[in-house]
């Protein structure tokens, strides 16, 4: 499983789990003969298996039975091959780092600023794309790899994620709104870089004849806001931190008052 979410042709082997940063996996180690294997992460081990054989004992090498879930909830229906909802395909790219970090070459705006917005029921497509080593994660609903070019099997047509990251490679995306409509907050998974301005936001309709929009850049009116979107807050420059003020104050915000300013 990965973020979660169980893969659709298990056992899949893998040489390496290019887990991204803020990722989850979920994997079988097996040993097949006596020894040792060591497991490192940036670097550094962080896991050794020891596998010793016992007087009496019998190994067997039998081939894992292939098993996927028989029910999958309606967010988690396959939409490799289904038609993208019109206007519901955008482009989302993240660029620069440090005090230099943008979503579609812009900085974060709090408020009622958004990227892109969809509607209950859309099928959404998003065109991932990446100046640098960037890991896009996606909050409330995950998404559907629907491209094919990746680096490792770890990655695959059809998985499942709420984080990616395969180098600076792109990647087609698509998710299905179902149940929960509000915002979606979008953002690198690197801190310091989602801290300075590399995260956005989308809006889901609480509708299901809607219509979606790509590139906002503003505010969002009108049929299928359930919550209080809120003013703009424009940023002020920091000199010390080289981070905006309002941005800062925002992070300083917990609970329900944080969910009142997003």
């Amino acid at each position: 499983a990965k973020d979660g979410v169980y893969l659709s042709d298990f056992p899949r082997p893998v040489g390496e789990l290019l887990i991204p940063t803020g990722g989850r996996a979920d994997a079988m180690v097996r040993c097949n003969s006596v020894g040792s294997t060591t497991y490192s992460a940036i670097d550094r081990e962080v896991m050794r298996v020891v596998v010793k054989e016992l007087e009496g004992s019998s190994m067997k090498d039998n081939d894992l039975i292939p098993w996927a879930p028989e029910v999958l909830p309606k967010y988690l229906q396959d939409l490799t091959t289904s038609k993208v909802s019109p206007g519901c395909s955008c482009d989302t790219k993240f660029s620069g780092e440090g005090d230099h970090s943008y979503v579609n070459g812009r900085s974060y705006l709090s408020g009622n600023h958004y990227l892109h917005s969809s509607y209950l029921g859309a099928v959404v497509e998003r065109h991932l794309s990446f100046e640098k080593e960037h890991s896009y994660h996606q909050h409330v609903y995950p998404f559907q790899l629907v491209s094919d070019d990746f680096s490792s099997n770890y990655f695959q047509m059809g998985d499942w994620h709420d984080s990616y990251m395969d180098g600076d490679r792109g990647a087609a995306i698509r998710y299905m709104p179902t149940v929960l409509s509000g915002k979606i907050m979008i953002h690198c998974h690197n801190n310091i870089h989602s801290d300075r301005g590399m995260l956005a936001k989308e809006y889901v309709l609480n509708i299901t004849n809607g219509q979606c929009q790509c590139d906002i850049f503003g505010s969002i009116n009108g049929s299928g806001i359930v919550d209080d979107v809120g003013p703009i807050l424009q940023p002020t420059a920091d000199p010390k931190s080289g981070a905006s003020r309002s941005m800062m104050t925002i992070l300083a915000l917990t609970g329900s008052a944080f969910a009142a300013v997003i």
